[in-house]
């Protein structure tokens, strides 16, 4: 069952690059709705392998002190990513920066594939 976590990881993550690149193209407001509904769900076809992941993986004590960690780096981690997509909005138009999102995406998916 395990070996099948980290497939749904990739899955969810190909799927959102392909709905933010869809929104990408075809733009106009009922694209970009329909696509932010299908990427909180694919959003949450990922977290909750990954959530299983760490569960079975760091022992029951330390848990709590691991999702503390990964709160704080998320929201790090988010803030520094607006910052930096505000700066490349400012320099570039943001249809472009939604393609450097997909590709991001993809990397990541490209990661989780060789892990």
């Amino acid at each position: 069952m395990t070996q099948h976590k980290p497939l749904w990881v990739f899955i969810s993550l190909i799927l959102t690059a392909l709905t933010l690149a869809l929104s990408s193209i075809f733009i106009n407001a009922i694209s970009f709705l329909v696509a932010t509904l299908f990427i909180g769900f694919f959003s949450q076809l990922k977290e909750i392998p990954e959530t299983i992941l760490i569960q079975e993986s760091v022992e029951e004590d330390i848990l709590v002190h691991i999702y503390a960690v990964m709160g704080m780096l998320s929201t790090l981690i988010f803030s520094i990513t607006i910052f930096l997509m505000i700066g490349l909005a400012e320099i570039m138009p943001v249809q472009n920066v939604f393609w450097v999102t997909v590709v991001l995406i993809l990397l990541e998916a490209f990661i989780v594939f060789i892990a």
